[in-house]
């Protein structure tokens, strides 16, 4: 065997036909800075994550909003097979849910965004809709806030269940009851 200086790469013979390399200080050292910028890179990531959530929820982008509404729910229910509504009154009408494919306005239920129909209530009877919502907000809710209600699942034909297809809800829908913000 021959003798090696500490920063270099080696490998030596413990067993017959066995080897196994030994990892110079220098190497240690990279892998330790490796690490610790890893680490560094993470803390900055989740800083700036959490600050576009607040961000978001602020300004009322729909990624903030449904980041949100998915923390909500998790903080009324954590099970799988509970559904929540959170705290609704005060914020935009455009907040609240978003208008679906099939031109209806939802909110999600659970954090898997499972979604039942969302309904206004205007003091005229105005239909809200995805060009004057923002100009609404949310005074009424019914259910009321942080409501927690029993769910199941629809399934495919192998019995598994889908993440956010419901097949029976406690609630049927959300009822929100709205009023013109001033101007």
């Amino acid at each position: 065997m021959t003798e090696s200086t500490p920063t270099e790469d080696t490998t030596q013979e413990l067993h017959p036909g066995v080897k196994t390399e030994r990892k110079s200080k220098a190497s240690i050292t990279i892998i330790t800075l490796l690490v610790v910028v890893c680490i560094a890179l993470g803390a900055i990531l989740a800083v700036t994550y959490n600050s576009r959530y607040n961000e978001g929820v602020e300004a009322g982008t729909a990624e903030g909003i449904e980041l949100g509404r998915a923390e909500q729910i998790e903080s009324i229910t954590a099970d799988r097979y509970k559904g929540a509504v959170g705290d609704l009154v005060g914020l935009n009408a455009s907040q609240v849910g978003y208008i679906s494919l099939a031109d209806e306005w939802r909110i999600h239920v659970t954090p898997s965004q499972a979604s039942v129909p969302l309904l206004f209530k205007t003091p005229n009877g105005e239909s809200i809709n995805g060009d004057n919502a923002q100009d609404y907000k949310v005074v009424a809710q019914e259910p009321k806030a942080n409501t927690a209600f029993d769910i199941t699942y629809q399934t495919n034909s192998d019995g598994e269940e889908f993440d956010s297809l419901l097949a029976t809800s406690g609630v049927q829908k959300v009822t929100v009851t709205v009023e013109k913000v001033k101007q």
